[in-house]
């Protein structure tokens, strides 16, 4: 990974530990969640795969492995939707409707769950 996104992530990881602890807790997620006005609910979901150990908290690896493993997915759903290989999400498909692209969207997310 590049020293400027370890840097990035080390930045993120700061504004989510509120409390300076080395570690984020579920309720500095949900937080964060709330100020960005995204469902909180989804903290729950991040603990349950990002704490390697299961101890309650995610450390500084733990958190950086599980965007690690996210941004790959993210790869992946771009690159599967970039049929003529321009970089460009817009440029999909020319004839790709609002549909197609929820359907393989859709598919990516249920092969990505039976994965983990």
């Amino acid at each position: 990974m590049a020293k400027q996104s370890v840097d990035e992530l080390q930045q993120l990881f700061g504004e989510l530990d509120t409390d300076h602890s080395g570690a984020i807790k579920v309720s500095e997620i949900e937080d964060f969640l709330r100020k960005k006005k995204l469902p909180p609910a989804y903290a729950r979901h991040v603990m349950q795969h990002a704490d390697a150990n299961h101890d309650g908290v995610l450390t500084f690896a733990e958190f950086k492995s599980y965007l690690q493993a996210k941004d790959k997915d993210v790869r992946a759903v771009f690159n599967s939707l970039d049929l003529d290989g321009c970089n460009f999400f817009f440029c999909i498909h020319p004839g790709s409707t609002k549909t197609d692209i929820l359907t393989q969207l859709r598919l990516f997310s249920m092969r990505s769950e039976m994965e983990h």
